[in-house]
C-alpha cells in the first residue's frame, strides 16, 4: 500500500508509517541475532566471539552501498511527493544499475580482504578461522543483501512500509530453520550460520522485487527508464555519497573499536558481541522513527510543506523520548537475563561484561534518539552534509575516547566512549536545525509552493523564519 505522507496529522502519519518499519527492524535484528544465539548455544563461546568479531568488517564493506541506497530513496521520495513519476522511475532504474555494479565489486573485494583485515584487527587466534569462514560466505552473498536493501528502501520511499516487512518476516523464519539445520544436525558451524543468512536474504529480495513489479505500477520499470540521465545520477550521488562516506567513517571507527575490544580476549569479544546485539535491538524504535522521519520530510519538502516538516520533527522527538526511556528501563533491569540468550548462565565472566555494557549505554538512549531523528530529518530535507559532519565528529570523538579511556580504566572505557560521543554529534545537528538553512536544500519543489519557498529562502538570509 502506497502512503501519501503529505496529508494527515503528523504524529499519526509518522506512527502509522514507522510501526511496520519498527516491526521489520526488530525482525531484522532478531534475524541477525539468530546466528549468534545458535552458534553461541550449540557451538560455544569462541564461535559466538568469531561471528561477533565480523560485524564491523561487514558494515564497512556494505557502507557505501547503504549510503547510495538511502540517497536513492530520498530522491525517489522527493519526486513522488512532487508528482513526477517518470523521473521517479528513472531514479529507481539508475539505483538498480548502480547498486548492482557495486554489489559485484563488493563480492570480489570483500572475499579478498577477509583474512588480512581480521589479522589487522587483532582477532584472537582461537576465533580467527571461524571469523574468516563466516565472512567469506557472507561476501559471496553480497548481491542478495544489496538486492533486498535496494528493493525494500524503494518500496518504502513511495510510502509502503508493510510489504518489505512481510517478506522480511518470512525470511527471518526461514533463517531460524536453516540456522538450526545447518549448525546442529549438519554440523557446519559458523559457515552454516552464514549460509542460512544469505539464502534467507535472497528469498526476501526476490519477494520484494516480484511484489513491486506486480502490485505497484509506478515502480514497474520499462526499457526507456534505463536511459542514462546525468542529472538524476548526480542527484542520487549527491544524496548518497555523503551517507556512504558517513557509513564508512562509522564502519572504520567500529573496526578500530572492535580491534580494541579484541585486545581484551575472546571472553570480552563474546560479551561485546551479545551486548551490542541487544543494544541494537533496543535502538530499533528510535531508528524506525528516524527512517520514517527521513521519508516524511522528503515527501513534504518535495510538496513544499516546510511547516509540516517542523511539526513532524517535534512529533518524532516526543515519540522517540518515550521509546528510549522504556528501552533504558528494560536493559538496565533485565540485561543479565537477556544475555543468557547467547551463553549458558555458567559463563559468568561473559554475562558480567555484557551487563556492564548495557547499563552504561542504555542510560543515554534519549540523547541518541534525538540525534538520529535530527540526522534523518536533515537528510530527508536534502541537507546531507550536516549529518555527515555530525557523524564524522561523533566517530572521531568516540575513537579518541575509546583508546584513551580503555588505557586508563580498561574495558569500561570503551563503554563510556559511545554516549559521550553522541553529545558531540547532537550539538552539531542542533545548531544546523536552529539555523534554518536546511529548508532550502530540496532537490525538487511543488510549483504551487514556489512563492512560499522563495520567501523562506530570502528571509533565511536574515535569520528569520516564515510560516507557510
Amino acid at each position: 500500500m502506497i502512503n501519501d505522507l503529505t496529508r494527515g496529522r503528523p504524529i499519526k502519519v509518522l506512527l502509522a508509517f514507522s510501526v511496520p518499519m519498527l516491526i521489520g527492524n526488530v525482525v531484522q535484528q532478531l534475524y541477525n541475532m539468530v546466528d549468534l544465539i545458535v552458534v553461541g548455544r550449540f557451538v560455544g563461546v569462541n564461535a559466538l566471539a568469531a561471528v561477533g568479531a565480523t560485524g564491523s568488517t561487514m558494515f564497512f564493506v556494505f557502507s557505501l552501498v547503504a549510503g547510495l541506497t538511502n540517497g536513492a530513496s530520498v530522491v525517489v521520495s522527493q519526486y513522488y511527493g512532487y508528482g513526477d513519476m517518470d523521473k521517479m522511475r528513472r531514479t529507481v532504474a539508475t539505483a538498480v544499475v548502480t547498486l548492482g555494479v557495486a554489489g559485484l565489486v563488493l563480492t570480489v573485494f570483500g572475499t579478498a580482504i577477509v583474512r588480512p583485515v581480521m589479522v589487522l584487527m587483532n582477532t584472537p587466534p582461537e576465533i580467527l578461522d571461524g571469523a574468516i569462514s563466516y565472512l567469506r560466505v557472507i561476501f559471496l552473498g553480497v548481491l542478495a543483501t544489496v538486492a533486498y536493501n535496494t528493493s525494500a528502501s524503494i518500496i518504502r520511499a513511495v510510502g509502503d512500509s508493510i510489504t518489505p516487512l512481510v517478506f522480511l518476516i518470512i525470511a527471518a523464519l526461514l533463517n531460524i530453520v536453516l540456522d538450526i539445520l545447518f549448525v546442529v544436525p549438519l554440523g557446519m558451524g559458523v559457515a552454516g550460520a552464514a549460509w542460512a543468512t544469505v539464502l534467507a536474504q535472497a528469498l526476501s529480495a526476490a519477494g520484494c522485487i516480484l511484489y513491486a513489479w506486480k502490485k505497484i505500477p509506478v515502480l514497474r520499470l520499462k526499457k526507456s527508464d534505463f536511459a542514462f540521465d546525468k542529472r538524476i545520477l548526480m542527484q542520487t550521488i549527491k544524496m548518497g555519497v555523503p551517507g556512504g562516506i558517513q557509513n564508512s567513517v562509522i564502519a572504520m571507527s567500529s573496526m578500530v573499536v572492535q580491534s580494541v575490544v579484541n585486545s581484551f580476549g575472546a571472553t570480552i569479544v563474546a560479551a561485546y558481541a551479545g551486548a551490542t546485539k541487544l543494544d541494537q535491538l533496543a535502538m530499533q524504535p528510535m531508528m524506525s522513527l528516524a527512517m520514517a522521519s527521513a521519508t516524511y520530510t522528503a515527501q513534504n519538502i518535495g510538496a513544499g510543506k516546510i511547516q509540516r516538516v517542523k511539526r513532524g520533527f517535534w512529533s518524532a522527538i516526543a515519540m522517540a523520548a518515550v521509546f528510549c526511556l522504556a528501552m533504558t528501563g528494560v536493559l538496565y533491569l533485565f540485561g543479565g537475563n537477556l544475555m543468557t540468550l547467547f551463553v549458558e548462565s555458567s559463563e559468568v565472566a561473559v554475562l558480567e561484561a555484557g551487563v556492564g555494557y548495557l547499563r552504561v549505554v542504555s542510560l543515554f538512549y534519549v540523547v541518541l534518539g534525538v540525534l538520529v531523528i535530527l540526522e534523518n530529518m536533515l537528510r530527508g530535507a536534502g541537507d546531507v552534509y550536516a549529518p555527515l559532519t555530525s557523524n564524522c565528529v561523533e566517530r572521531v570523538v568516540r575513537l579518541v575516547l575509546a583508546y584513551s579511556l580503555s588505557g586508563m580504566i580498561g574495558y569500561e572505557g570503551i563503554l563510556w566512549s559511545a554516549p559521550l560521543a553522541w553529545f558531540a554529534g547532537l550539538a552539531i545537528c542542533t545548531v544546523r536545525y536552529l539555523s534554518g538553512k536546511w529548508q532550502d536544500k530540496a532537490l525538487v519543489f511543488n510549483g504551487e509552493n514556489d512563492e512560499i519557498l522563495d520567501t523562506i529562502n530570502t528571509d533565511n538570509e536574515y535569520g528569520q523564519g516564515v510560516e507557510p
